[in-house]
């Protein structure tokens, strides 16, 4: 039997529309990709070139938020602030406070940079942004090291 070629032709055009419709479906709810995120290991530094922050990460209890935690280590001790999201400091202490925490919703943070200057003047050193999508549930350390 032959095939007339019209109908060849219709067939050719017509195998890659029907077998486009089998296989694999989109997906249609949101990503249930469970990967947690990498550890962050990052260091900082503000406007001030003396200045160094390391950012590192850790899974923790704090449900949807992230766990944001200022430690002041650096030789001075001198008072040091973080705006997330804002100008001025959301958390702020010095070497004496220990650790100063609040929660934040997740999501790509401003942190503005403070610290004690010339007569203990709390002085803007800059701001930068920081990508904590994938943190809830995290506490984010931020470790001020050296003024």
């Amino acid at each position: 039997m032959m095939i007339p070629g019209r109908t060849v032709l219709a067939l050719v055009l017509a195998v890659p529309t029907i077998l486009s419709g089998c296989g694999e479906t989109a997906p249609t709810g949101p990503d249930t990709d469970n990967t947690p995120p990498p550890p962050l290991a990052v260091n900082l530094r503000t406007d001030d070139p003396a200045d160094r922050i390391t950012v590192s990460s850790e899974p923790a209890s704090s449900g949807a938020q992230v766990r944001l935690c200022l430690n002041v280590r650096t030789g001075s001790g001198w008072w040091k602030g973080v705006g997330v999201n804002q100008a001025d400091p959301s958390i702020a202490g010095d070497r004496t406070d220990g650790d100063r925490c609040a929660s934040f919703t997740p999501g790509n943070l401003t942190l503005t940079f403070w610290k004690a200057k010339g007569l203990g003047v709390h002085t803007n050193v800059g701001s930068r942004s920081l990508d904590l999508t994938r943190y809830a549930g995290h506490r984010v350390d931020l470790t001020w090291t050296a003024d």
